[in-house]
């Protein structure tokens, strides 16, 4: 018996999928200086076309990060993240590089069709503040 695919099963069940974003579950946790990657992926349905991939962040008010315009092959970044993201479009993932502590916050992908269906999905970055060693001697019993 053949498996059916995520798509596949929904459609069996009468739902209409038009579009499904994800991003990989649970918090990220980023150190200072090195890279965070945020890992999604997303299905469109053969009837629709995909327009646009967005990515935002909402520390004290959502900024966006970048816009790819499928249609254009252009992606526009803004001027905060220039030089310190890689986008991948194939999959909507991106990587957030050398993170500081500023960079915490919900991070947030959306995936819009041409018919201005929408999908979305978040994340939250916080930073790692990593485990402090202490000498067995300063250690008080």
């Amino acid at each position: 018996m053949k498996s059916l695919s995520y798509e596949e099963r929904l459609r069996t069940l009468g739902v209409g999928l038009c579009l499904n974003v994800k991003l990989k579950e649970g918090n990220i946790y980023g150190i200072s200086g090195q890279s965070i990657n945020l890992e999604a992926t997303y299905l469109v349905e053969s009837s629709n076309k995909l327009h646009s991939i967005t990515w935002k962040v909402d520390k004290a008010g959502p900024t966006r990060i970048l816009q790819y315009i499928i249609s254009k092959n252009k992606t526009l970044t803004s001027t905060p993240y220039r030089n310190r993201i890689r986008f991948d479009s194939n999959t909507g993932s991106l990587i957030l590089l050398d993170f500081t502590p500023s960079d915490r916050g919900t991070y947030q992908i959306i995936v819009t069709a041409d018919d201005g269906a929408e999908d979305k999905a978040s994340t939250e970055v916080t930073l790692y503040d990593g485990i402090q060693y202490v000498p067995k001697d300063k250690v008080e019993a």
